[in-house]
């Protein structure tokens, strides 16, 4: 409620992690978990955050969260872009630490057709096809943290590990998913079980 946005998740103790995702909310609203005036609420007050932390590298895709995640609540023992100080500034924008995989971004751009806001999710396809075509989402194959271009920094810095990483392609299934018939049909056994449980 103090958002207007789905948090990450709520732990046992009833605490809600919330880091301004935008892969997690268009999950729920391509996948039909929210209604579309809801959702349309939701991109509204994500984009003003977008704006708000001035990331601007659509072409890269989306980060995973718009705000550092916390030490404690990155992935344990350790990892990739954990941070070492507790707030996550230290290692933002690495990994999962907000950090950039294309595949990811493709529910946030496929909830904009699916509220009927088909302009800005035209925006963030062509940017990220702009770079598909210039071969710029893989760079080979990488066993070295930090130079995989799999994933990358707000500025395109390599930040993964792999170089190749398929998923990251996994955007491209949004150049179909903006049609409604593609959607009915990707989404057909979700769409199935609602209208048997009315």
């Amino acid at each position: 409620s103090k958002t207007g946005w789905l948090a990450w998740w709520k732990s046992a103790d009833g605490e809600l992690h919330d880091y301004a995702t935008p892969i997690v909310n268009g999950l729920a609203i391509a996948y039909g978990l929210v209604e579309p005036a809801q959702g349309r609420q939701i991109l509204t007050r994500l984009w003003k955050e977008i704006q708000r932390v001035r990331f601007t590298r659509f072409d890269l895709g989306l980060p995973g969260t718009l705000i550092p995640v916390h030490r404690s609540d990155y992935l344990q023992p350790e990892a990739i872009g954990m941070p070492t100080e507790e707030d996550g500034k230290d290692t933002f924008q690495q990994y999962m630490n907000g950090g950039i995989s294309g595949g990811q971004g493709m529910p946030f751009v496929v909830s904009h057709y699916v509220v009927g806001e088909p302009e800005k999710g035209e925006m963030l396809l062509h940017a990220m096809l702009g770079r598909q075509a210039e071969g710029l989402f893989q760079d080979g194959v990488r066993n070295k943290a930090g130079e995989g271009i799999d994933w990358t920094t707000w500025e395109g810095k390599p930040c993964g590990y792999e170089g190749y990483l398929a998923d990251v392609f996994v955007f491209l299934q949004a150049s179909v998913l903006r049609q409604t018939s593609f959607r009915e049909r990707y989404f057909r056994p979700l769409n199935a079980e609602k209208k048997a449980h009315g």
